[in-house]
């Protein structure tokens, strides 16, 4: 239930910095600016194979995307897949991939690099939620330049509820080569937001992606505050420091 009720928050922001669709047109949506938010913890990894946080959760949704993912309703609908279908058995999974989609770090999002984020996960690395995966994968095959493979070990009913798991976000396979577990410190995604920089205790800035595949953002950037006092927080939106915050104690709640 937590994580249902996180996933809530991730909509509901997702929503209001302009990266989910239906918004109505009497509400007359700005372009620009940045929203500053006010966070209650650090995230602990900016990698989402390694992150076991909240926040480090909401900052997976906001820079990565994944086969599939869930809508508001917590349904699941395509993103970086577009189509997929399952053998009559349950153990053969084919998805049809997005094309002309690119990392922040330009490099080319197509099966290779669905293969090597889930070779990673299957392989001797073995990130922190690898048990996701490991346990029900077999095996990941590149069918063509827009198609991969999935074989699974044993039917799994929610196989598909995995793939639109936090910690199922794509990486760039250039970055995760690059940097290694240091991928946290350089995280790449395709996702509506890049990384621009993670001071420790302090902030995480993210930018707008001009080029994000769902259409670009309306937000210029994202700033996230780690404010860890509840009564720092209220007094930072009431100041107007913060434009959003997490956990409003419930006494301050008539009062805003």
């Amino acid at each position: 239930m937590r994580r249902i009720g996180w996933y809530a928050w991730v909509v509901c922001f997702a929503a209001l910095v302009g990266i989910a669709p239906g918004a109505s047109a009497a509400m007359q949506p700005q372009s620009g600016g940045t929203l500053i938010y006010a966070a209650g913890a650090d995230p602990d990894n900016l990698d989402p194979a390694n992150t076991d946080s909240n926040t480090g959760e909401a900052f997976g949704h906001m820079m990565y995307n994944y086969l599939v993912a869930f809508d508001a309703k917590v349904n699941l609908k395509p993103d970086l897949a577009t189509s997929w279908t399952q053998s009559k058995d349950g153990l053969t999974w084919t998805f049809k991939l997005r094309k002309g989609v690119k990392f922040h770090d330009g490099t080319p999002f197509n099966a290779e690099a669905v293969k090597y984020n889930f070779d990673r996960f299957l392989g001797p690395e073995k990130p922190l939620k690898s048990g996701l995966h490991v346990p029900i994968i077999d095996s990941v095959e590149v069918v063509d330049e827009f198609t991969v493979r999935f074989r699974l070990k044993v039917p799994f009913a929610f196989f598909l509820n995995n793939l639109a798991h936090s910690a199922s976000g794509i990486v760039s396979p250039t970055a995760h080569k690059k940097w290694g577990k240091d991928l946290t410190l350089h995280p790449v995604g395709t996702g509506p937001f890049k990384f621009v920089e993670w001071v420790r205790g302090d902030h995480v800035t993210l930018a707008r992606n001009d080029d994000y595949y769902d259409g670009k953002p309306r937000l210029e950037q994202i700033v996230v505050k780690t404010v860890r006092e509840d009564s720092a927080r209220v007094l930072g939106l009431e100041a107007g420091d913060y434009d959003l915050i997490v956990r409003i104690p419930p006494e301050d709640v008539p009062r805003l």
